[in-house]
């Protein structure tokens, strides 16, 4: 992606500028962006009507002052104002609330979210994903943003030096195969870009809040109750693997004691549905844990940082 885009303005804004109306409206909007970043302590956000206020002046004073702006020569009444291709006007636009740059992976981030939250809604416990938090963890993750290396590369941060994460993902391993789906595995293996490691990081997620819950159930596949019997030098296991079932089905049907299984007397009666046994996804962890599990733990503020970039990205963001 390109570099910052500092807004064009055919005049200066502020206390007895030129204060064209289309100029006053960006610089009221780049305000109110500080205002939600927290940039601006002690202001609400006012109206983006165009109007030149006293309360706007007020702002644009206040925010020079916190960033240390000195007054432009000349300025001999030490009035506050916002000249075009000012400094000013170049840190009111690095605001991550403001700076387009910052939303370079969101188209990626929704089509993620939403294929996971779409495939999976049938999981016991399974709530939607709110695309925002994915966009609050890379800007956890890299919080220098656009101006990091990292922005371009992994956003994410998974696949860093000893983080195994990639690789489970890539491998299907840990069962994640049950969370993402085969084509995506096959295209990580060979994606190195910022968009793939955005991806690999959104499948992690969701492995994550699955992990705790992968078990092996019993699957039947044909409610007949069928009978065998005990045939003589073969073990129960390999009975129920000729007849195409499980050794706790024929049990269960059988009323057999588990305990005596390895004295079952030959011809002994063996009733069972056909059945087998998978892994599934019997339950769902909270997004907050979901989301310190991606951390792993190495840094115990990390779901703070990612909820209070959360708050800022869904006072611009919808849902």
């Amino acid at each position: 992606m390109s570099g910052l885009v500092i807004p064009k303005l055919s005049g200066s804004v502020g206390d007895g500028a030129v204060n064209a109306p289309e100029d006053v409206r960006i610089i009221q909007d780049l305000l109110n962006k500080a205002i939600l970043n927290g940039e601006l302590p002690g202001f609400v956000q006012g109206p983006v009507n165009g109007k030149a206020s006293g309360e706007t002046t007020r702002m644009i004073a206040a925010y020079q002052n916190l960033r240390g702006i000195p007054i432009p020569r000349g300025n001999k009444s030490r009035k506050a104002v916002i000249e075009p291709e000012s400094r000013t006007l170049m840190l009111l636009a690095k605001n991550p609330l403001a700076d387009e740059r910052w939303s370079e992976y969101d188209a990626v981030v929704q089509e993620e979210v939403d294929g996971y939250n779409q495939r999976l809604r049938n999981v016991p416990g399974f709530v939607d994903l709110d695309w925002r938090w994915v966009k609050a963890m890379i800007w956890t993750e890299v919080k220098a943003g656009p101006d990091s290396p990292a922005w371009a590369e992994r956003p994410m941060q998974i696949g860093n030096p000893g983080d195994p994460g990639l690789k489970v993902i890539q491998n299907g391993l840990d069962h994640s195969d049950l969370v993402v789906p085969e084509a995506v595995r096959i295209a990580l293996k060979s994606g190195t870009t910022g968009g793939a490691n955005v991806r690999a990081g959104v499948a992690y997620l969701y492995h994550r809040a699955a992990y705790p819950y992968y078990k092996q159930t019993e699957i039947v596949d044909n409610p007949t109750i069928e009978t065998s019997q005990l045939a003589a030098g073969t073990t129960l296991t390999a009975e129920a693997s000729k007849l195409g079932t499980t050794v706790d089905e024929i049990v269960r049907q059988s009323g057999l004691d588990p305990a005596k299984l390895s004295r079952l007397q030959v011809g002994t009666t063996l009733k069972y549905r056909k059945a087998h046994k998978a892994w599934q996804i019997s339950g769902w962890l909270a997004w907050e844990q979901a989301i310190r599990d991606y951390n792993g733990g190495g840094d115990s503020a990390y779901v703070s940082k990612v909820s209070r970039a959360y708050a800022k990205i869904a006072s611009c963001w919808s849902r």
